[in-house]
Parts: C-alpha cells; structure tokens; sequence
C-alpha cells in the first residue's frame, strides 16, 4: 500500500481496533512490564501485571526476537487457551510486544484441514 493520508490512517487503524483484540505490553531491558494497553477491556491473559516481570511465555519470545532489528511475529502462539500472534519490537532499551487474539482464524484454518 502506498502511504495514505493520516486521516485515512487513522480510519484504518479505529476499524482495526474495533474488530480485532490486541494487547500490547511495553517493557524494560529487565523484562519489567512498564504499561499494558488493551483494545477491548475484557481480554486478559494471567500475568500480565505492571510493575511485574514478564511471563515466562513472552519472555523467552523476547529473547529469541532480542537479535533482530526488525518486528518479529510469532504466529499462533498458544495462551490461556487463546491463539495468539505476537509482534515483537524492540530495541536495547525496550521492547513493545503486540499480542493479537487470531483465535477465531486459526480455528477456521484447523476445520479446512
């Protein structure tokens, strides 16, 4: 896609966040949870506390990713009984993970196989 206009920009990303859940994790280089955000308030995962280290789930995700200067999707992540994509973004101060419920496309894809 080409680049867009902000106002359209904006529109896609409202529309996205309506339809699809999402909770993204801010961290530190101690793996310390510093803010979580959540598209729909009723989506939550154990563990996922402020202040609190990381689970060890993300955390080793984290690691794996910690080489990469670029996003890295790990896709169909198995959670507290969810399908999860998870984005990682990082650098050597911080990381970003994006967690997204994909739990309703994996169980179409598993009844096509």
């Amino acid at each position: 896609m080409k680049r867009v206009t902000e106002r359209a920009a904006h529109y896609i990303r409202d529309e996205l966040l309506k339809r699809e859940r999402f909770i993204v994790i801010a961290s530190d280089t101690r793996q310390n949870i510093l803010s979580i955000n959540r598209s729909t308030p009723d989506w939550k995962l154990p563990g996922l506390i402020r202040g609190s280290v990381l689970p060890d789930t993300l955390s080793s995700l984290l690691n794996a990713a910690s080489d990469s200067d670029e996003p890295v999707v790990f896709p169909y992540v198995e959670m507290d009984g969810y399908f999860i994509d998870i984005h990682v973004l990082g650098n050597e101060q911080s990381a970003d993970l994006v967690l997204h419920d994909v739990t309703q496309a994996h169980e179409k894809e598993q009844t096509l196989q």
